[in-house]
């Protein structure tokens, strides 16, 4: 959506930025790469477009507010001092390469509400210290498209529900794998390569 606006009378009037951010509506369309330390996405947002943090190599750390359903393609592309981002339950969608190359992303907290991983979200990351899902049930359904659109296959510590877990137990049938609590279909992604600490 950036694109569409790159250039315009909208984009180009300085009166229609706020603390480094352009708005339209409730959609986030560009954060200035001049932005510093933390930076808080306005309540009401409900997407973050493509490209919107785009080399905002600045930030430490960005508040996304419950009642944002969606990231666009590269979002978050090259923020290279991201320690971490918690994402919230109302999140529906996560385009490709939202998060790559946020070499100093440590922390990623994944909604309830996520039921797609697009290809590729952290293309060049080399792990992620901490992943947190709260609901694993949903986590063991969500469409994963490639391997490194999944943070599990980066991380070194995965909380369910806050609780480190250092061993996970299935019971194999011929289509699915069970823990009683959850049940993932043979062919998902939603373990892989994972190794845990």
């Amino acid at each position: 959506m950036y694109g569409v606006f790159n250039e315009t009378p909208i984009y180009n009037n300085e009166e229609n930025w706020d603390d480094f951010a352009l708005y339209v509506g409730n959609h986030l369309i560009k954060v200035d790469s001049k932005a510093s330390g933390t930076f808080s996405i306005r309540p009401g947002t409900k997407t973050i477009a493509s490209e919107a943090f785009l080399d905002c190599k600045e930030l430490t750390s960005v508040t996304v507010p419950s009642g944002v359903v969606g990231i666009g393609v590269r979002a978050f592309s090259n923020c290279s001092n991201i320690s971490g981002f918690w994402l919230p339950d109302s999140l529906k969608r996560i385009d490709i390469y939202a998060f790559s190359n946020c070499e100093s992303l440590k922390t990623f907290r994944l909604g309830r509400g996520i039921k797609k991983l697009d290809r590729n979200l952290f293309s060049n990351l080399k792990s992620i210290e901490n992943v947190y899902i709260d609901d694993l049930e949903n986590w063991c359904n969500i469409e994963i498209a490639t391997g490194s659109s999944n943070p599990m296959a980066y991380a070194e510590n995965l909380y369910i529900n806050g609780e480190k877990v250092t061993d996970i137990a299935f019971a194999i049938t011929e289509d699915s794998f069970t823990d009683g609590e959850a049940t993932i279909k043979k062919g998902k992604k939603v373990f892989h390569r994972i190794v845990l600490n």
